[in-house]
């Protein structure tokens, strides 16, 4: 080969590892820009965790800092269900108000007997149960109480909701203070991602960014099947960084759901983030993820449908009567309008078969194709959304009520 030709190899040569090289320094240098570090160091690309990670400790204790420095925070720590809301409270512009037991409800204080010939009915749940988004009239619950009364039927909803709740806490809170009020029915919200919730108790791991910085009580399943309280009483407000920091100390460790291990794990590509970025798009398997946690053999499905019969149980032996309702998210509709399935089928059929369901979910298919999705939903249920969830709970109610008289 001629020097000359030699030399044109090498060039195209080094052209193509030139470009190849500058491809990857334009591709690490935008995901660099268009991504986010927070105050641990942590690094996400349009909310997907990218590359190395450590527990959210400066976030964490940043946060208990301000909330120990602060009268005016909504949700204030709680030694039995990790948190509660604030007391004598008026947030989100008035839209939340809280009565001195920290029941979200209008200027108002609850016997704790209902009164004579009324029907008292108890909510309880997480932030779709509370109606987080609308002020208190546009909640499913202070609808209920309005359209039974409207029928004649003379009924008082009292909403013990609260705002990221599992369903492990909506049980402590008809525990330790729904149950003394007597309710004559209680209308649990299943929304079918607290199941995640269940198997949690550092809020942190699960909720990245989280404000509410404390931890919360969970249930095992014993090897006979029976339920077991554990992180009770929650951890103190200063024990949450210390835990969160030294992980592998914590005798609760293995039974936190969302701390593994090997995802706090240095990795070599973790020196790229593109090249990160793109191990971690590879490696979701975002159908097989979104199942996970619902199919029946795994933890967190059973730890969820013996809480639920639990739950159940306690309800009854207090002489009230139990409800299910079902309450769908946005992604959730989403899917079976785009005919993808329902990702908890499998669960919501096991939970139907063993509790009694009121099931908002066609109404609220019906209501999406007809007008739109976003009619129904503003994060959580807009007063559409909330609306269509009264009548059915209503009418069920009013045809149950009827036939037993």
């Amino acid at each position: 080969m001629q020097p000359t030709a030699k030399r044109r190899v090498v060039f195209r040569c080094l052209l193509v590892v030139g470009s190849f090289l500058f491809a990857i320094a334009t591709t690490e240098t935008v995901v660099r820009l268009m991504g986010q570090v927070d105050v641990d160091g942590n690094f996400s690309f349009q909310g997907q965790a990218v590359g190395h990670r450590v527990p959210p400790v400066t976030a964490i204790t940043e946060t208990l800092a301000k909330y120990q420095t602060t009268s005016i925070t909504r949700m204030i720590y709680d030694a039995e269900t990790g948190w509660r809301p604030r007391p004598h409270i008026s947030t989100h512009g008035g839209n939340y108000r809280y009565n001195a037991r920290g029941i979200r409800s209008p200027p108002k204080k609850y016997d704790l007997q209902p009164a004579d010939g009324t029907l008292r009915i108890a909510l309880f749940g997480d932030s779709f149960t509370h109606g987080d988004d609308v002020p208190f009239d546009d909640t499913w619950g202070a609808m209920l109480e309005e359209k039974l009364n409207a029928l004649g039927i003379a009924a008082e909803v009292i909403n013990f909701g609260v705002s990221a709740y599992g369903m492990d806490q909506a049980f402590l809170r008809w525990q330790t203070l729904g149950r003394s009020y007597s309710p004559h029915i209680v209308l649990f919200g299943f929304q079918a991602e607290n199941v995640n919730r269940n198997v949690n108790m550092l809020r942190a791991f699960y909720a990245g960014g989280t404000g509410i910085p404390f931890s919360k009580p969970r249930f095992v399943l014993d090897d006979d099947g029976t339920l077991r309280l554990i992180n009770s009483p929650t951890l103190s407000l200063d024990r949450v960084p210390k835990v969160m920091a030294n992980m592998d100390s914590w005798k609760l460790a293995k039974y936190e759901t969302f701390y593994d291990k090997a995802r706090f794990a240095k990795r070599f590509w973790h020196c790229s983030r593109a090249l990160s970025l793109a191990v971690e798009r590879l490696s979701d398997n975002e159908p097989s993820r979104r199942i996970a946690p619902y199919r029946l053999e795994g933890e967190p499905a059973r730890v969820t449908l013996a809480l639920l019969s639990e739950f159940r149980r306690d309800v009854e032996r207090h002489n009230a009567e139990f409800y299910i309702v079902h309450l769908p998210k946005e992604s959730d509709l989403d899917r079976l309008l785009e005919n993808r399935g329902c990702a908890y089928q499998q669960l919501l059929e096991r939970v139907s078969e063993q509790q009694i369901v009121i099931d908002p979910q066609p109404r609220l298919l019906n209501a999406a194709r007809a007008d739109s999705l976003e009619s129904l939903y503003q994060r959580h249920y807009s007063p559409k959304g909330n609306g269509i969830i009264t009548e059915v709970i209503t009418n069920i109610l009013a045809t149950t009520l009827a036939d037993k008289r």
